[in-house]
């Protein structure tokens, strides 16, 4: 990098697990600059800029590390167009009720916390014709849900878990829910946007980490704020809301 006088150097990794901040450590280039790997500031002096949204990284967040912010003006995620299978499944070959109202989330268990789980069930025990639609990622996974909901006083069988399906099967389905509700600690990447690209409405949570904004920046830049909330007892509300107005929905 040096020997050939590269002028930038951009950085997508921050601190997951395969980074090259030892590289970029070494200051090899003229300007060092972090992008979409970590959506926060890395705390690294050897790092000049840090490109964000004011979503992610609000305003009274800016000086939180050393870096300096520069802020794309409508979403640091762009996103090429996908096609959907034309084949699309029906309810009952995925296994889902055909008279149900389907909610569903297919990010990985890992973003999955016992907060948001437990307002999902909430959710469903408000609307009691609803099914929740996750991804099956993990046999401990799913059994640690279905433990948690019955604790909860939720029928398991209201829970159902779809395979992991190639990209273009899984755009074509996703037509068959109703509503996807995003995680929160950690929010939705590739999974929202997927959701948006087969037409299947989100709704999102603002918490105080760019991380649990994530959502929001999806949801705005398609010119859907309304689906935005500032906490979980309006998301939950909002889902409610929805899942019992289809002409709004």
């Amino acid at each position: 990098i040096h020997e050939d006088n590269i002028n930038i150097l951009v950085d997508n990794s921050g601190h997951t697990e395969s980074n090259c901040l030892d590289v970029c450590a070494l200051k090899p280039a003229a300007v060092s600059i972090h992008y979409m790997g970590y959506t926060m500031s890395l705390g690294a002096e050897f790092m000049d800029y840090v490109i964000s949204d004011p979503d992610l990284i609000t305003s009274d967040q800016k000086d939180a590390g050393p870096e300096k912010l520069i802020y794309l003006c409508e979403t640091i995620f762009p996103a090429s167009g996908l096609a959907a299978n034309d084949f699309v499944p029906t309810r009952k070959e995925l296994g889902l009720p055909e008279d149900a109202f389907v909610f569903c989330n297919f990010n990985q268990p890992f973003k999955i916390e016992p907060e948001i789980f437990s307002t999902w069930i909430d959710i469903l025990k408000a609307v009691p014709d609803s099914v929740l639609w996750l991804g099956d990622w993990n046999d401990l996974a799913n059994d640690k849900l279905l433990e948690f909901a019955t604790k909860e006083g939720l029928d398991g069988n209201r829970i159902i878990f779809g395979e992991i399906a190639r990209h273009g099967l899984h755009l074509a389905r996703l037509s068959r829910a109703d509503l996807c509700i995003d995680t929160f600690f950690h929010g939705g990447g590739v999974t929202s946007l997927d959701c948006l690209w087969a037409g299947l409405p989100i709704i999102s949570a603002r918490g105080e980490t760019p991380a649990s904004r994530l959502g929001s920046i999806f949801l705005r830049a398609h010119g859907m704020p309304e689906l935005i909330v500032n906490d979980l007892a309006a998301y939950r509300d909002l889902a409610i809301r929805l899942a019992r107005d289809p002409d709004r929905l």
